[in-house]
């Protein structure tokens, strides 16, 4: 759920990923040692390993897609780097090359742009193509646990203290520490 509603791409869990799809592993094998006669356990059973699938491939579908729409703040960002797993990672590197490749071939290789320098057409120093997240965009979460209280920015002078069970409403930057200790979960 966080990783769906927050506006940045989040540390990507691959422990949970791994275990997850181990133990959708172990049950497809329970499922099919199951005999015809407990048609209703293996029903149950199978459901629940669709209804998993179903979650862990929406987890990765979201940060596929997070990716793709943030391909050269990526590029350019070592921190945001570092919360991709490995193959996520080359999936980022590879899409950011086809796209510097289709805008050389579609817009900077035509007659208008032949003279323009080489520089110009570096798509990590041109910030106006460079989607970012907007960190400052409002989230709803949920407090799992009591929080210290903390402002919403540098010029607040209003703190806000959260506490254990409380949905609330508030800009996702300073939520962002809090999401990714546990503090908070977004909803």
């Amino acid at each position: 759920m966080n990783e769906k509603f927050a506006p940045e791409i989040l540390q990507h869990k691959s422990d949970l990923v791994d275990t997850i799809q181990q133990l959708l592993e172990t049950q497809a094998e329970r499922i099919t040692e199951l005999s015809e006669r407990d048609f209703l356990l293996r029903s149950i059973y199978e459901m629940e390993r669709e209804r998993v699938e179903y979650l862990l491939r929406v987890y990765l579908r979201t940060r596929l897609q997070k990716i793709t729409k943030y391909a050269i703040h990526i590029g350019t960002s070592v921190e945001v780097q570092s919360r991709l797993s490995e193959s996520e990672r080359s999936f980022a590197q590879q899409y950011l090359e086809l796209y510097k490749e289709h805008m050389d071939a579609s817009i900077w290789n035509s007659a208008d742009c032949e003279m323009l320098p080489a520089k110009l057409k570096d798509l990590s120093k041109m910030a106006t193509l460079a989607v970012q997240p907007k960190t400052s965009s409002h989230v709803f979460a949920r407090v799992m646990r009591d929080c210290e209280p903390f402002t919403l920015s540098d010029r607040a002078e209003e703190q806000v203290e959260l506490k254990r069970g409380e949905l609330v409403l508030l800009p996702y930057q300073p939520l962002a520490n809090l999401i990714s200790d546990g503090s908070v979960c977004l909803t």
